[in-house]
C-alpha cells in the first residue's frame, strides 16, 4: 500500500497537536474550523489521501498509461498521483498537466471524496441547502453527498464555502471509511462469519476487492465468487485463500490480476495469478490472448488454472513443472 507522505503526516500531527492544546487551554477553541498552523491541502496531498483510503498500490506499468508534464518521478507523491489517476479516482487537465501544488477547494474535495466512497450522488440530498450554493452549481450533487454522509459540514451560518481551501480538519475520515465499507456491501455478497466474498454484482471493469467489509476482514473468495465484465481484479493483502477451485471461472473478460505486495499467499506476474513464492500458477486470466510461456520456477499448475481460456494457441511449460491439477487445461486447446 502506498503510505501517506511525510507532508500529509506533518499536517495531521499539527492538527492533533492543536486539538490537544485547545483542550488543555480552553474548550471553546477546540471548535475552530481550521486548527493552528494547519496548511490547506494541495492536489498532490489529496492523491495520497485517496490511495490510503482505498488501499491502492502503485505498479510500474501504470506510469506507461498515466503521465503528466508537471509530475516528475522525483516528486514525493508521484506514485500516489499516478495510482489514483490510473484507477480513475483522480485526473489531470486537458493540457496534460496535473498542477500538483494547486490548493484544492472544498467543492473539489467533496467531489473526490464521493468518488472514492462510491456515493450515488444522483440521489443525494441535503436540507437546508447551504445559502452560498444553488442546484445549478457543478458540484451541487457531490456537495450533497459529502454533507449527507458526514464527510464534510457547513459552518454556523449554513455556508458550505465551496471555493475556500480544504483542510484535513474539514474532513471526517472515519465517515469516509465507513461509506467505503457500506459501498462494498452494495456490490459484494459477503459472509461475515467466515470473511468470505460469495458474489459480485457490480459493473466496473476495474474491481478492487476491499480488505474489509462492514468492519470484518475479507480473507477468502468462494467458488465462482467473482463474475461479470471485470477486466482487472485487484486482490488486497487480506485475501489469503480461494475456497474450492475455479474461483474466477465466470470472469469472462478478465485480463489481469493485481495483488497487493503485502499479501502472504498470492502474487501476480504479467497479470497472471501465482502463489506468493511463484511456484504455483493459480489462475490464468480468461481474457488474455496469444501464446503463453509459463515462467521458470513454477512446479505446479493448479486445478482449473487455464480452464475455459479460449484465445491462447499454446502454453509452454518449463521443465520444472511436476504437477498439473485436474482440468487445468480443460477446453483451452
Amino acid at each position: 500500500m502506498i503510505t501517506g507522505s511525510n507532508h500529509i503526516m506533518k499536517k495531521l500531527l499539527s492538527c492533533i497537536l492543536a486539538v490537544v492544546l485547545a483542550i488543555g487551554c480552553a474548550l471553546p477553541c477546540a471548535a475552530a474550523k481550521v486548527y493552528a498552523d494547519e496548511e490547506p491541502l494541495t492536489r498532490r496531498d489529496f492523491a495520497t489521501i485517496i490511495v490510503d483510503l482505498l488501499n491502492l498500490e502503485y505498479e510500474e506499468y501504470m506510469a506507461g498509461v498515466v503521465s503528466f508534464s508537471d509530475v516528475d518521478p522525483s516528486l514525493e507523491e508521484y506514485e500516489a498521483i499516478i495510482t489514483s489517476c490510473y484507477y480513475g479516482y483522480y485526473g489531470g487537465f486537458s493540457n496534460g498537466t496535473f498542477l500538483p501544488d494547486a490548493v484544492l477547494s472544498r467543492a473539489s474535495a467533496a467531489t473526490l471524496l464521493c468518488g472514492a466512497a462510491g456515493i450515488d450522488t444522483a440521489s443525494a440530498a441535503y436540507e437546508p441547502v447551504p445559502v452560498d450554493v444553488s442546484g445549478y452549481d457543478w458540484f451541487y450533487d457531490y456537495m450533497c453527498g459529502a454533507l449527507q454522509n458526514g464527510f464534510m459540514s457547513v459552518d454556523s451560518d449554513n455556508r458550505f464555502n465551496p471555493d475556500m481551501a480544504v483542510y484535513l480538519s474539514d474532513i471526517d475520515m472515519s465517515a469516509v471509511r465507513s461509506a467505503i465499507s457500506s459501498a462494498a456491501l452494495r456490490v459484494f455478497s459477503f459472509d461475515a462469519s467466515t470473511g468470505t466474498i460469495t458474489g459480485y454484482t457490480g459493473s466496473k471493469s476495474i474491481v478492487i476487492i476491499p480488505s474489509e467489509i462492514d468492519g470484518v476482514a475479507v480473507t477468502k473468495i468462494a467458488p465462482l465468487g467473482m463474475q461479470g465484465s471485470i477486466a482487472k481484479l485487484v486482490i488486497p493483502a487480506s485475501v489469503t485463500e480461494l475456497v474450492g477451485t475455479n474461483t474466477f471461472g465466470l470472469c469472462w473478460n478478465l485480463e489481469s490480476f493485481v495483488v497487493n505486495s503485502q499479501n502472504t499467499a498470492f502474487s501476480a506476474k504479467d497479470g497472471v495469478l501465482f502463489s506468493k513464492d511463484g511456484s504455483v500458477l493459480v489462475r490464468f486470466p480468461r481474457g488474455i490472448s496469444g501464446a503463453y510461456t509459463v515462467p521458470d520456477g513454477v512446479v505446479q499448475i493448479a486445478r482449473h488454472a487455464f480452464c475455459d481460456v479460449f484465445d491462447i494457441p499454446s502454453v509452454v511449460l518449463p521443465a520444472g513443472v511436476t504437477t498439473i491439477g485436474a482440468d487445468a487445461f480443460n477446453t483451452i486447446l
